[in-house]
């Protein structure tokens, strides 16, 4: 008996490297999208020439076929069920973490990183919150679609691949490693090129100055794409751990002055000649002055704090001590620079440093009520943990606000039924966001 072979049933094979090309052709549609709108990215970094800018971009893109082969690796493991899961989970997290890297980067200009990472681990509870309070439907929507999409190119994109005719196969293989090799040549060029030019170029927001090499290095490491930032990031974490090694074993010894106990303190003061005027501080989070007509500014974003500065003293040239909250907030309280670590940090319970003799420790030592009111959560970054000492008596934030809506009422503020509707779910306690201007009157009660 002699059997024919079906030429109309397609040949399946495994196709490997097409299927590495065409999951890196996602991740690369993925990449030049976020580019092309990310307006800090390299591709509109105007202080590199364009070829230059292309050069970075392009290094990103070879990086990415580190990330499609690991991703498409993953697609080939077996297909029973419990790895499957364990598979479509880990390919989600791959996905997922690249896309939120760029979001990252739209919000702040700067990917994920390990000190982002460890700002989530310390907050995590916030930080899932926060979205989550913005929009849950879009929070549930995204690992919902990303779990399809994984299923996409296991059941559909891998199939129709391994069915390929090994013709157009072949082709597709020609082609990515064509596309690979052009890549590689660009960039090879370019970083050459760009350590021979003497040009230097000035980036004015940053008041820095650098040759085209030195530019186009940071540009390129820092604003290409999340994995190469990531590559970056390690090799940078690498250096610091070289670093505090090095500072460890140096000879160098920090004297500071010793801290006078309160009870020293107080048998110096003369009490009855105290005035004991009310000491209120206002912090106001990224107040730039150009909101203040009183600091020069066009608009008047708030006019009754507008109006006190107006019959104030005005310093012109005061500013934040850092641009995160939790190094930030704690420095007009304590009078001193935030503590700079060597990742990020989070203050734990009775930290050690920066030591801790705050305004209203001295101020409740001679008789004064003290109270902190915040709209915000305290809680990030460990902020509470700082502020609260044997000195504060009262500590109210996002993270501990709740209060009893009795008759539509709150804290002598009458609350319409859409507002009580809205503010209900922000009165519940350990929210993540913020307290609400319009019902947060506590603090002019505790005033008056």
């Amino acid at each position: 008996m002699v059997t024919k072979k079906n030429n109309n049933q397609p040949e399946t094979r495994n196709n490997q490297v097409s299927l590495i090309a065409l999951v890196w052709l996602i991740f690369v549609s993925i990449h030049l999208s976020a580019q092309y709108y990310l307006s800090g990215s390299i591709i509109h970094d105007l202080l590199l020439p364009g070829w230059l800018r292309l050069a970075g971009s392009s290094y990103e893109m070879l990086l990415l076929v580190i990330y499609a082969t690991i991703c498409a690796i993953m697609l080939r493991l077996p297909k029973w069920w419990p790895l499957t899961l364990v598979k479509i989970l880990i390919l989600s997290f791959l996905i997922g973490i690249y896309l939120m890297s760029s979001c990252l980067f739209y919000l702040d200009d700067l990917f994920l990183g390990l000190d982002s990472v460890l700002i989530f681990a310390h907050n995590k509870l916030q930080i899932i919150q926060h979205p989550t309070d913005l929009n849950i439907k879009l929070v549930t929507a995204i690992p919902i679609g990303l779990i399809c999409f994984i299923c996409f190119l296991q059941y559909l994109l891998m199939p129709l691949i391994d069915r390929l005719p090994s013709k157009i196969s072949r082709s597709i293989d020609l082609l990515f490693l064509a596309a690979i090799f052009g890549l590689a040549s660009i960039f090879i060029y370019a970083n050459h090129a760009s350590q021979q030019q003497g040009q230097r170029v000035f980036a004015e927001k940053e008041g820095v100055s650098y040759s085209l090499h030195e530019r186009f290095s940071q540009s390129r490491d820092q604003r290409a794409g999340p994995v190469a930032f990531w590559l970056w990031d390690l090799s940078n974490q690498l250096r610091r751990y070289q670093f505090r090694d090095q500072y460890n074993k140096a000879d160098i010894h920090i004297t500071r002055p010793a801290i006078l106990p309160m009870t020293s303190y107080l048998q110096a003061v003369d009490q009855a000649h105290l005035k004991k005027y009310n000491v209120i501080l206002i912090l106001i989070e990224s107040l730039r002055r150009d909101s203040l007509p009183s600091f020069g500014g066009h608009r008047n974003a708030m006019p009754h704090t507008n109006a006190l500065a107006e019959q104030s003293t005005r310093f012109t040239r005061a500013y934040a001590q850092s641009s995160h909250s939790n190094y930030a907030d704690i420095s007009p309280v304590a009078s001193r620079y935030p503590l700079y670590a060597m990742r990020a940090y989070y203050y734990p319970k009775q930290p050690s440093y920066p030591r801790r003799v705050l305004i209203y420790d001295i101020l409740h030592a001679i008789g004064y009520r003290t109270a902190i009111i915040s709209s915000q959560n305290e809680t990030w970054g460990g902020m509470s943990n700082y502020l609260q000492t044997d000195g504060l008596d009262t500590l109210i934030h996002a993270a501990n606000y709740t209060s009893k809506l009795e008759n539509k009422t709150l804290a002598g503020l009458q609350l319409s039924t859409t507002q009580i509707q809205h503010d209900v779910p922000m009165l519940a306690g350990k929210r993540a966001g913020k307290i609400d201007d319009k019902i947060k009157r506590r603090a002019i009660c505790y005033c008056q």
